[in-house]
């Protein structure tokens, strides 16, 4: 592991940024360690810190494959060269803390089928109801600016089959199927 760093302080991503300067060529990967301290991290979640490398020819940081030690408060990911700039920050990915379920199932024509889902910040949402590759109906398609436990409700007005429920979250999206009886 190498040892030699200097810290340059907070720049970019809000918690630290490292540059590790050494004219030694890198013949093997090495480790990078990027300690921070609690008030850095504060109201962060230290599991999902990861290490960026900024790539110079294009302008832009890339992720690394990070392990965070948050018992130990430091990030450590490997590299390929001792020449350049690293930062820590958190990812936060638009993502549903609880799976996603639609019930009843089987649901009666005419009553409501509940979707319910969890979301762990603010994102767009689209609900669309499909039989087969053909939708049927759209029960919600709008911005939801918290996080929180959500249900929507909607009124089954189609013939007994096999349907598919599509929920869009952010970029992500998730299906569930289930069977309208009559």
């Amino acid at each position: 592991m190498i040892k030699k760093r200097f810290f340059l302080g907070i720049l970019v991503t809000g918690i630290c940024t490292l540059l590790i300067s050494s004219y030694v060529e890198a013949t093997q990967t090495v480790k990078i360690a990027i300690p921070y301290t609690d008030q850095e991290v504060a109201g962060k979640n230290e599991n999902n810190l990861k290490i960026f490398k900024f790539e110079v020819g294009s302008q832009t940081w890339t992720e690394l494959s990070s392990t965070p030690h948050p018992s130990e408060n430091y990030v450590e990911a490997k590299a390929d060269s001792f020449g350049d700039k690293y930062a820590v920050a958190e990812v936060k990915l638009p993502t549903v803390t609880e799976f996603l379920y639609v019930y009843p199932n089987p649901v009666k024509k005419e009553d409501p089928l509940k979707i319910k889902f969890n979301l762990s910040q603010g994102m767009h949402v689209t609900i669309k109801i499909y039989l087969g590759q053909s939708e049927v109906a759209t029960p919600y398609d709008g911005y939801i600016s918290e996080a929180g436990e959500y249900e929507v409700k909607w009124t089954v007005n189609v013939v007994t089959n096999l349907y598919t429920c599509k929920v869009k979250l952010g970029s992500s999206e998730w299906s569930v199927k289930f069977i309208v009886i009559g």
